[in-house]
Parts: structure tokens; C-alpha cells; sequence
């Protein structure tokens, strides 16, 4: 391999141009360890506007694709930076490994546990890289939290946490429109609702403060019952739940409860904690329902808070954790001196590549925050609470089964 590793954006859609806006800061700031040699997306326009943006700031202009096949086939590659629409993962990602082409994939790692474990299959069997473009753990306030937490006890030994965002809206007086490319309206392509698509960060953030989740039990709804005008189905009403409620153990005693919904009519509120037995974190950062502390987003906002009456801002606690890092840690966890936690994930990519070494998040950790995930689905389908382990091995998959009829997993 050159001393540039050669990349591929494999779909161009909305998240991809987050990415897309990692990589031009990650140039803009001096990294010259990549190329983006080409983009993939069955839709012209999109890669057209990718390879255009790209131009600006390489040398070079990337190749546009259609075909990820003809792509794979036609380009010498390092890596391909997958962001296709979930149920797509799996296929996208493991064609790119036996290529020998490394992958990274967008959360929630797979549409199920079994597709998960196929494209770590893949992996192994290639002798390929495989990481999780899994972002939240790598904002600066995150990254705070779980010193504070994990290495400084500064909130004691952890306990439990609450974490509830209450939203609504009134409905339109007519069902908007939605078009077939807006896959999140199926539930069969996107996988659930909400708790995946969005949850699978906050799971990832739970096993990043406190270790493996033991047993998980949900109850899952769709109150609001909203109505959308499907391109070719008509009015119907919008599939996967609007409200969750969700407690979880830990295997390391650690409990704690999830709760969002967007059914609680005319009130809005949230509440983020993570409490020890000295004290705890507070959580006010905007929607760290989902990304907490920011995720690398937007600048954290809380406290700590002590039994004996402290209180410190999260601010302060971030400037002591930098201050802490050693140079080679510093430059790893913010290379270059960026904090856009996109960004981050995608340097770590380059990094992971060109120096063989296992990404920050590797396949084995995305599957175990979808487990997580997943865990959730699996419960309120039973109606039981459901270890997370059987949704690993395989023992349970209730829920899962008719989403691996439908892709052929």
C-alpha cells in the first residue's frame, strides 16, 4: 500500500455528507494520508455532486459509479466507507471485503444479529479490516464522561442512570408526502423505529461508560398512530413506534432506564443522569437522549455534582481530561486538532488501514451495541425481558426472523 490510502464513498445519501464533510475538514486541517478515489450511488446526481465537492479540496476528482460491482471491479482500492440504507449493509460491505477492500459501515452496524455476524464472517475470512462508523463515543464530552466515570471515579462507584426526552407535535392537517427513496418509512428496510436507527448510539454510549448490558426488557409503541402519503401505498399510517421505554442491567450491577417518545401531547422536556455512589453527571446537553453529551455534534452542557455539595461544569472537567492525555492519546482521540466526532471516525479509518492496527470501533463492537438494539425488539415482541447474549448466539429472534426471511439472511 502507498503512503495515501484510497478511498470509496459507497452511497451518497444524508449521512454520507456528514462524512463527506469529515474528510474536507480533515484536509482542510492538514491530513494528507487519504484520497477519495471514487463514489458510489445509484443516483447520477448524487455522485456527480460528491465528486464535485470532492475536487475542491484533492487534486484530484473522483471516479462516479452506479455500480458498486463495477466499481470494485474497476478502481484499486484501500477502503470503502459504506453509507448505504440499512438493509444494504450487509451486501455492500461484504462485496467490499472480498474485493479486499477494508469497510467501514454506518450504524447501526446490520439490519439484524445474523446479517452482523455474516459480514464479520467476511472479515476474518478475507483477512480485511471492518469498523463501525459509530461516532457519539468520540465527541470530547463523551469521551469526558467515561474518564470521569471509568478512570477518575468521580462519581463513585456507578449505580444507575435515567435518561427520558419528552416530545410531540400536532399532526398536519393532511399526511405529508413521502417518496419511495425515503427508505426510514419501511420498517423492513430500515430494520425498526427510532430505537434502532437513532438508539443504537445511546446503546453504544452504555457499554462505553459501563460494560456489557446483561438482560434488557421494553415496551414498545406507536401512540400517535401519524398518517403519510406513501408514493405508491397512499395514506398509511407511518410504520415503527414513536415511544420506548426501556430498562436495562448490567452485567457489572449497573441498571438504569431509556424513555423517548413523541407522543407526550403538548409538553417537551428531557433528563440525562448518570449516577455513583458520590455523585453524579448531569446531562443538559441538546438531545443527549441520543448522542450524549453532545456526541461530537455540538459543545456538551452539565455538572458534576457531588454527595458533599461540589459542583463542577462539564466544561471544567473537559479541559482537565485534555489536560491529562498524553501527546500520542491526544492526537489519536482529536487528530489534528478536530473535535467533530464524524471526522474523528473517519481519520481513525485512514489510521486503522494504513497502519494495520484494529479500529477504535471494529465490527465485533458495532454488533454488540445492535445487540443491544436489537435486545429492545426482541422484548416487547415476548413481551419478556431477553438477555443480550441470546440475541448474540442466536437463541432469540423473534422479531428478527421475518427481516432475515425478507433480505435472505
Amino acid at each position: 500500500m502507498s503512503d495515501c490510502v484510497r478511498l470509496a464513498i459507497v452511497g451518497c445519501g444524508g449521512i454520507a455528507g456528514e462524512h463527506l464533510r469529515g474528510y474536507r475538514l480533515l484536509a482542510e486541517n492538514g491530513c494528507q494520508k487519504f484520497e477519495i478515489a471514487a463514489v458510489c450511488d445509484p443516483v447520477p446526481e448524487r455522485t456527480a455532486q460528491f465528486s464535485q465537492t470532492i475536487a475542491e479540496f484533492q487534486t484530484t476528482k473522483p471516479k462516479a459509479y452506479t455500480s458498486l460491482d463495477a466499481m470494485l471491479e474497476k478502481e484499486r482500492l484501500d477502503g470503502a466507507d459504506v453509507c448505504v440504507a440499512h438493509y444494504q449493509h450487509h451486501t455492500a460491505v461484504i462485496a467490499c471485503l472480498e474485493a479486499g477492500v477494508h469497510a467501514m459501515t454506518e450504524k447501526p452496524f446490520a439490519i439484524t444479529i445474523k446479517a452482523a455476524k455474516k459480514m464479520i464472517e467476511a472479515s476474518v475470512r478475507t483477512g480485511t479490516l471492518l469498523a463501525t462508523a459509530e461516532n457519539s463515543r468520540r465527541g470530547l464530552g463523551q469521551r469526558t464522561a467515561r474518564w470521569a466515570i471509568q478512570e477518575k471515579g468521580l462519581i463513585g462507584q456507578p449505580r444507575m442512570f435515567f435518561n427520558q426526552t419528552c416530545n410531540w407535535g400536532p399532526q398536519p392537517p393532511e399526511p405529508h408526502f413521502v417518496s419511495l427513496l425515503n427508505w426510514r418509512m419501511d420498517r423492513l428496510m430500515m430494520g425498526g423505529g427510532w430505537s434502532l436507527d437513532g438508539g443504537v448510539h445511546f446503546m453504544d454510549t452504555l457499554i462505553y461508560f459501563f460494560g456489557e448490558v446483561e438482560r434488557v426488557y421494553a415496551e414498545l409503541a406507536n401512540v400517535e398512530q401519524r398518517k403519510i402519503r406513501h408514493e405508491t401505498k397512499g395514506v398509511i399510517v407511518t410504520e415503527g413506534e414513536d415511544t420506548c421505554l426501556a430498562t436495562f442491567h448490567f452485567k457489572s450491577g449497573v441498571f438504569g432506564s431509556w424513555l423517548w417518545t413523541n407522543a407526550t401531547t403538548a409538553d417537551k422536556r428531557e433528563w440525562m443522569a448518570y449516577y455513583g455512589s458520590e455523585g453524579f453527571l448531569e446531562d443538559r446537553t441538546r438531545g443527549g437522549s441520543i448522542h450524549a453529551f453532545g456526541g461530537g455534534f455540538i459543545e456538551s452542557d452539565g455538572d458534576l455534582v457531588r454527595k458533599d455539595g461540589v459542583r463542577r461544569p462539564l466544561r471544567d472537567l473537559e479541559a482537565e481530561y485534555l489536560v491529562s492525555l498524553d501527546r500520542q492519546t491526544r492526537d489519536r482521540s482529536f487528530p489534528h486538532g478536530v473535535s467533530k466526532s464524524v471526522a474523528i471516525e473517519c481519520h481513525d479509518f485512514v489510521e486503522a488501514i494504513a497502519t494495520s492496527r484494529r479500529p477504535e470501533v471494529d465490527g465485533w463492537d458495532g454488533l454488540k451495541a445492535l445487540a443491544v438494539s436489537e435486545a429492545m425488539y426482541e422484548s416487547a415482541h415476548s413481551g419478556q425481558a431477553v438477555r443480550v447474549d441470546d440475541v448474540i448466539s442466536g437463541a432469540v429472534e423473534g422479531y428478527q426472523r421475518e427481516l432475515n426471511e425478507r433480505w435472505g439472511i
